[in-house]
């Protein structure tokens, strides 16, 4: 059992603020009323094929279906009185969408999501059900990312970015907080990459608490814009990203911020071999678990 981290709420409190002093929120503050802490799960046949210890972290049971809307609600929370009144713009292909909406709606904020004509139908409607008034542009994200600027700026309302943006990395930093609250000797957490907000939220509050932490990211060899940008030292920007799926990868280059924190917070980005087959829409959440078994 490590030291740093006892399983006590007394110790769970203290690195919840230890990492508020380093510019992250309180898990708590951030979780309690809207999203939930979710489970941290073993994962026997993993174990198995590893022989050693594996868990899964079940963002999938988050409220809106995924991690994202814990970085949307903190973007959210710190929004002034005046930026409320005019609203958030977001772009997204459906789980930034969902997050935003839900997260929007909560505060009594009205949301526009831009969302590409290819988006998953399921995806399009639950972020209406939430309230998010949605615009349908393009064919693929690029070009609802153009038209939400667009909508952003003739509507002077505030942009929350799916990645790119300190509170956005900080919200999904709470993530990490949460293994090790449930892990306190966890010694890798793999963490996969679209734009790079998750790993880089994970990396900074995981190291803030247990320093010897390992994170290693998983990308898929099809848009592995993270992989090559750390080999190079610097930000690469790929024509296309070859992979089904939206969160698998992300087109373009993973965030100036993202790059930067994990640079300085050491992780390693890793390719995964196989994964369009077969996942269905859960390709990306699978990435991790798809590079335990390849070790």
């Amino acid at each position: 059992r490590s030291s740093e981290m006892p399983r006590t709420l007394h110790g769970r409190a203290r690195h919840r603020l230890r990492a508020r002093r380093l510019g992250h929120v309180d898990g708590r503050d951030l979780l309690d009323g809207v999203s939930r802490v979710t489970p941290v799960a073993p994962a026997p046949y993993l174990s198995h094929r590893v022989d050693g210890p594996v868990h899964l972290k079940c963002e999938n049971l988050q409220v809106a279906g995924s991690f994202k809307v814990r970085g949307a609600l903190n973007r959210i929370r710190v929004l002034t009185a005046e930026e409320r009144m005019r609203g958030v713009v977001a772009s997204s292909a459906g789980n930034h969408a969902q997050g935003v909406a839900l997260a929007a709606s909560a505060a009594g904020i009205a949301s526009t999501i831009v969302m590409p004509l290819t988006a998953p139908l399921t995806k399009v409607e639950r972020t209406r059900g939430y309230g998010a008034d949605v615009v349908l542009a393009g064919e693929y994200y690029e070009a609802a990312y153009e038209r939400a600027l667009e909508i952003q700026r003739e509507r002077n309302a505030v942009f929350v970015h799916p990645f790119d943006d300190p509170f956005v990395i900080a919200g999904q930093g709470t993530i990490g907080l949460e293994i090790l609250a449930e892990l306190p000797d966890v010694d890798t957490i793999l963490v996969p990459i679209g734009g790079g907000g998750i790993i880089s939220g994970i990396a900074i509050a995981a190291k803030a608490v247990r320093p010897s932490v390992r994170i290693v990211g998983v990308q898929a060899a099809g848009a592995a814009s993270a992989v090559r940008a750390l080999e190079v030292g610097k930000l690469v920007a790929l024509d296309r990203a070859t992979v089904r799926g939206d969160g698998a990868g992300v087109p373009g280059r993973v965030a100036v911020l993202d790059l930067a924190r994990a640079r300085t917070r050491t992780f390693e980005a890793v390719f995964v071999i196989g994964l369009e087959q077969g996942l269905g829409e859960q390709r990306a959440r699978a990435s991790g678990a798809c590079a335990a078994v390849a070790g």
